[in-house]
């Protein structure tokens, strides 16, 4: 081999290594490139993460309120069976304070007609005698 080709031969292989030098310096750029746009999309997942958070952290809140609100409206709905309880018993003594009252009111009603009766006969009575009293006295 000559001088001249084997020239040629390093030339080509510098060359070839020329070109893979330059492929790979695109590639580290493209590389550099996709690390840059990853960064960004690291620091939004960051701020998202930051944000929800901050979210959770709200709504456990909110849960705790909540829980509170539960428990409160439990004991209010305790107090009112209660209540609802007092007023059937409330009712059911009511009801029977009116079972006694129409006993009472039929007994009175009884009394009424007899003492209605016993006025009739009273008074029968006091216009017999007024009439015997007039024909003694005429």
């Amino acid at each position: 081999m000559t001088q001249n080709k084997k020239l040629d031969l390093i030339i080509e292989k510098i060359t070839g290594i020329d070109q893979d030098v330059n492929g790979l310096k695109q590639d580290v750029a493209e590389l550099r490139q996709d690390m840059t746009g990853l960064k960004q999309d690291v620091a939004e997942l960051k701020q998202d993460v930051t944000v929800l958070k901050q979210d959770v952290s709200e709504l456990r809140q909110d849960v705790t309120v909540l829980k509170q609100d539960v428990s409160e409206l439990k004991q209010d709905v305790t107090v009112l069976k209660q209540d609802v309880s007092e007023l059937r018993q409330d009712v059911t003594v009511l009801k029977q304070d009116v079972s006694d009252i129409k006993v009472d009111l039929q007994c009175l009603h009884a009394d009424d007609h007899m003492i209605l009766d016993e006025i009739v006969r009273v008074h029968g009575f006091l216009e017999n005698h007024i009439n015997d009293a007039q024909k003694h006295t005429a």
